[in-house]
């Protein structure tokens, strides 16, 4: 397969489509063929964007018509991510989906399964990977250069939902999200401590507020591997918009503040400034473009893909198990993740 020129289509042209994938796409040399979406408006914006580009008012409708593709992204709320894989596999294309790829373990294994006999990768978003700050930082602490590492903690803090949603947007619903703040930005924090630490920590306590309340605005969760402990904070109720990573080794610790990485390793310590902050907005065109690179090798290679799919398969399993412990003690229900 050419390393340029892949044409698709586009399930769900919304805000992340629109602001994100579409010009990532265009910068790539890549073409969208062909825009499904129920939204009439939305359409329009994505025919504006696409010149003769082929419209289409459902997924379905898509999928039936639609033949010379090499791939198609989905990005359309959660609910119907598994749906439309599936009938995208169905159809023999290659899949591109947003995060998360599903909710519940045995749809991630529906989704497998069918990759399998249609002998078609699926690929999940995992664009954080390469904002700079994040890619300096897996660096540092996979190249050894903090030691062994004992530690790990993540603090999002927003003041709303990601992008432009507003109250009772699909973001806050629980039944279209899969969940809250956990499901919308935790996906993105666990598959980058899954590359942290190399190994796939187990759960140790979950808390979830308001209590009670499908999709949550606030979450904390504890985990653990044989030789490492991480915290997970996320919040939809801060003053304001921040990141901030810290990794502490045996020979040193990373802290991530937004745009700048400060390496300690004893008296030395490097301060790298960045262009931008990590929780500048929800959009990064330029992360997603990057993450297209990965998507086309596993195209070529498939096996390449293994890495991305055992990452979705960490946050699946993860924040299925936390969800879960709302109601059961954690340590029972761990013997459900994904082996």
């Amino acid at each position: 397969m050419a390393d340029e020129g892949l044409t698709g289509a586009i399930i769900g042209y919304g805000q992340v489509a629109h602001a994100a994938h579409t010009p990532a796409f265009m910068r790539r040399g890549w073409q969208i063929a062909a825009v499904a979406d129920e939204s009439p408006a939305r359409l329009d914006s994505a025919a504006a964007a696409w010149p003769g580009v082929r419209l289409y008012s459902s997924a379905e409708a898509l999928l039936e018509r639609e033949r010379s593709l090499d791939f198609v992204d989905i990005a359309t709320p959660p609910s119907l991510h598994v749906s439309q894989t599936l009938a995208a596999l169905e159809k023999r294309f290659h899949v591109l989906c947003e995060k998360p790829l599903a909710r519940f373990i045995g749809d991630f294994g529906m989704v497998m399964d069918q990759a399998a006999r249609s002998e078609r990768v699926v690929f999940t978003a995992h664009n954080w990977l390469h904002a700079p700050i994040i890619a300096k930082l897996i660096e540092n602490a996979r190249s050894g250069a903090l030691g062994a590492i004992s530690h790990v903690e993540f603090h999002t803090l927003r003041d709303r939902p990601a992008g432009q949603a507003m109250p009772g947007s699909w973001r806050t619903r629980a039944d279209i999200a899969g969940g809250g703040i956990l499901v919308d930005h935790g996906w993105h924090c666990l598959y980058i401590l899954r590359r942290l630490l190399g190994e796939r920590p187990k759960v140790l306590a979950v808390q979830l507020a308001p209590d009670g309340q499908a999709a949550e605005e606030e979450a904390t969760v504890f985990l653990r591997t044989s030789s490492a402990t991480a915290l997970i904070y996320l919040t939809w109720r801060a003053s304001h918009r921040a990141n901030r990573v810290v990794v502490y080794g045996s020979g040193g610790a990373a802290e991530l503040m937004d745009d700048e990485l400060v390496i300690s390793r004893g008296p030395h310590v490097a301060r790298t400034p960045f262009a931008e902050r990590l929780s500048k907005d929800s959009a990064h065109p330029e992360w997603f473009e990057a993450m297209l690179g990965d998507f086309q090798r596993s195209l070529r290679s498939p096996e390449t893909a293994r890495q991305n799919l055992e990452e979705a398969a960490f946050c699946v399993s993860t924040i299925s198990l936390a969800y879960k412990s709302r109601s059961t003690p954690a340590l029972e229900a761990e013997r459900e993740v994904v082996p």
